[in-house]
């Protein structure tokens, strides 16, 4: 279980809703075909000190070993990627990375890359800005390694925003202020932080380039 966190706006302290973007986009990515943690919510606790959260089915067996994406980057030579340098953490990067790489179980149409891609169309759909080096893997079994289910979504669909931000923003007729306004000044975590779209417009745009190759 994972809990929800909080914040603290105005000198007044509200939960943020990590806990409910977490199950949201386990239901869009659900819809969209992806491979997914399975996420419901859930709380401990009785009466005052009940907490609420998030439960989270795990994604590999027993057996298993997540390997992230920092270790798979520093398998092809791209060592500098860290909270404070992420100059070569480019998708042509981790499409490398990806490159010997198994898609999920029952994905095997499509390669590792093209999953992963998805996943980034998915950062764009909710504004997932956490989609960083340590927020992605692949699992580890037997000798083999397949690109983990998409997991770890909390960063996404305003959730850090409390009930009166997000109503003035449904309102406000500054467009600025508005969901796309938003939406808009999102940054990914990848090398010159493009958004969201952007990055997931890269990703497929490598896609497509790969198709017409073959």
């Amino acid at each position: 279980m994972k809990d929800a966190t909080s914040n603290t706006a105005d000198g007044v302290t509200y939960r943020k809703g990590d806990d409910w973007a977490e199950r949201i986009a386990s239901f869009i990515a659900d819809t969209m075909g992806l491979p997914r943690a399975k996420v419901e919510l859930a709380s401990g606790g009785h009466g005052a000190e009940t907490d609420l959260g998030i439960i989270s089915r795990k994604v590999i067996s027993n057996e298993g070993s997540l390997v992230h994406g920092n270790e798979l980057l520093a398998e092809i030579g791209v060592f500098g990627v860290s909270t404070h340098d992420r100059a070569e953490y480019t998708i042509e990067a981790v499409r490398a990375a990806l490159e010997s790489v198994s898609p999920p179980t029952g994905f095997e149409s499509m390669t590792a890359f093209e999953i992963f891609s998805g996943y980034l169309v998915l950062d764009a759909l909710i504004g997932n800005t956490d989609r960083h080096q340590e927020n992605w893997a692949v699992i580890s079994h037997e000798g083999s390694r397949r690109l983990s289910p998409t997991l770890d979504h909390a960063s996404s669909l305003g959730f850090q925003l409390n009930e009166a931000q997000r109503a003035e923003r449904l309102s406000s007729a500054d467009g600025d202020r508005s969901p796309q306004g938003y939406a808009d000044r999102a940054k990914s975590r990848f090398e010159g932080n493009p958004s969201p779209l952007v990055a997931a417009s890269q990703a497929l745009g490598s896609v497509r380039t790969t198709v017409r190759q073959h």
